[in-house]
């Protein structure tokens, strides 16, 4: 069953979630006026299926697959309407920083899951900050060296998503949920295929080093001065 703090973290995720999808479907929205009755409207679809995930969760008695399956889904979907929105947006969108997002997407594939070998057995872990724990349990930093590799893995996709398209990716919520997306599909490619454990403590990990680099890209004003630099207005 999950404790207070786990609750805690993964409303806090799914409150993040729901806004990073939010910004996903608002650029689909036909007229301006659409956007307070699209914002509801995709909130109650949101609830619902939080509802569900809930139930079925609780009645499967507080398995761990249930909720990992919820995130998988969630995620493909949003996945699905990413690449929509790259496809209506792809007139103004700036295709250098695009082919480097691709290659850094096609690299960290290649370390996470090509070079990976393969194991007898595998499994998933739903314990949140499971390392951070342990770290002060013990007094040993050297348990979050993993979560901090992850995360600097994952600061070159916050600051090259800004960059890709300034006017619909300049956002937090859209690092967010990139880096949601594609560090949930490398952990499920890696729980199909045996390539080690299904954590959902990587996922925060990278999801946190996403928005960190998106700051980062966002402090230095890096949007602003590739702009003025390709001398595109």
């Amino acid at each position: 069953m999950l404790d207070s703090v786990t609750t805690v973290l993964l409303l806090i995720f799914a409150v993040a979630g729901y806004l990073g999808f939010l910004e996903v479907v608002m650029p689909m929205a036909p007229k301006r006026q659409n956007r307070l009755v699209i914002s509801i409207t995709v909130l109650f679809i949101y609830l619902c299926f939080l509802v569900v995930v809930a139930l079925v969760y609780f009645s499967f008695g507080y398995d761990a697959v249930v909720l990992y399956g919820a995130l998988l889904l969630f995620v493909l979907v949003s996945l699905v309407l990413v690449i929509r929105g790259c496809v209506l947006h792809r007139d103004s969108m700036n295709w250098l920083p695009t082919a480097a997002f691709a290659a850094f997407c096609v690299l960290i594939a290649y370390g996470t899951v090509i070079m990976r070998q393969g194991t007898e057995s595998t499994s998933i872990v739903m314990e949140p900050f499971q390392r951070l724990k342990e770290a002060l349990e013990t007094g040993n930093p050297e348990e979050l060296n993993h979560d901090l590799t992850n995360m600097l893995m994952f600061i070159p996709l916050g600051l090259l998503l800004p960059l890709m398209n300034r006017k619909v990716f300049n956002k937090a919520s859209f690092a967010f949920l990139f880096g949601m997306v594609v560090s949930t599909l490398i952990e499920s490619v890696q729980l199909l295929f045996r390539l080690g454990e299904c954590d959902i403590n990587d996922i925060i990990a990278n999801t946190l080093g996403a928005v960190v680099g998106y700051l980062i890209c966002v402090i230095v004003k890096l949007p602003e001065r590739y702009q003025a630099r390709s001398g595109r207005r």
